[in-house]
């Protein structure tokens, strides 16, 4: 397997001295695993067809979300911790910060060792847009 790299031309990237555009390498997005081809990948590993993946994806999906709308950290040995945040407005005092100053609620994902040093391991080669 390769990662595939463009170039790509990010916000603000301008040379500030020639007002040129700066370029910056970027992975090229094009690809993309779709549920069912995944099932399939995970069944030829295992003694489970792939309906039963499907089946067992799908209630981990359902049992991640359940932790996460309880405040829960998630975690997948392998694969990483899924968890929670908040942002909001200040408050000058512990009593004053309610429900009413969350901004937005996000889910941030931390992937485990093993998943950022195969990406690092992983080929690069350079493809031109079309």
């Amino acid at each position: 397997m390769t990662i595939e790299i463009t170039s790509k031309i990010f916000k603000n990237s301008l040379n500030k001295a020639t007002k040129k555009p700066k370029y910056y390498p970027s992975v090229a997005h094009a690809k993309k695993i779709e549920f069912e081809k995944l099932c399939d990948d995970i069944s030829s590993q295992s003694s489970l067809n792939a309906v039963h993946i499907q089946h067992v994806l799908l209630a981990l999906r359902f049992q991640i979300e359940n932790y996460l709308e309880n405040g829960y950290r998630v975690e997948l040995p392998g694969i990483g911790i899924f968890f929670p945040s908040v942002t909001g407005d200040p408050s000058n005092t512990p009593e004053e910060v309610n429900k009413k100053k969350i901004k937005n609620i996000k889910l941030h994902f931390r992937p485990a060792n093993n998943l950022k040093k195969a990406l690092q391991r992983a080929p690069c080669k350079m493809v031109r847009k079309k």
